[in-house]
């Protein structure tokens, strides 16, 4: 029964690094179709939407962004990371990339918006695969639980 328990354990603690995984590639390929296949255009920051940090504290900056689409009308977007203190200014001028097929997936043409993410996410997704699996196949063949959290 010890088995099939760490076998569980060992399958679910996968599927998250699976989601994480995803998640990662996700923000990778938005990333990689707006850079590759995106337009270009000057958008400004129109406004800075306050909220409260990770930890519940107050308070951290994400721009919004406004341009003006091929069609003519207005778009606005929230900028994808948050910081404090602001990372931009009202008024300022920023490069914007955005898919013509669908004005609204948009994103501010700089590493800290299109890149940060993937690149935090890649390594901590290898590391934690490599280290789970690690300690939890180096338990189970001493003929212990997978991971000392899990025992009875």
């Amino acid at each position: 029964m010890n088995t099939l328990r760490n076998l569980g354990i060992l399958i679910l603690v996968n599927g998250f690094i699976a989601l994480m995984v995803a998640m990662t590639l996700w923000f990778g390929w938005r990333s990689v179709r707006l850079t590759t296949q995106g337009e270009s255009t000057i958008g400004h920051v129109v406004e800075l939407e306050e909220s409260t940090d990770g930890e519940g504290s107050c308070c951290v900056y994400s721009p919004i962004i406004e341009f003006t689409a091929p069609n003519g009308r207005p778009v606005r977007f929230e900028g994808g990371n948050a910081s404090s203190p602001p990372a931009y200014r009202i008024g300022q001028e920023v490069e914007v990339l955005y898919n013509p097929q669908d004005h609204q997936d948009a994103s501010i043409n700089s590493f800290y918006e299109l890149w940060l993410v993937p690149a935090i996410l890649a390594p901590v997704d290898v590391i934690l695969f490599v280290v789970l699996n690690w300690v939890a196949i180096a338990n189970m063949r001493r003929g212990q639980s997978a991971f000392e959290g899990s025992e009875e």
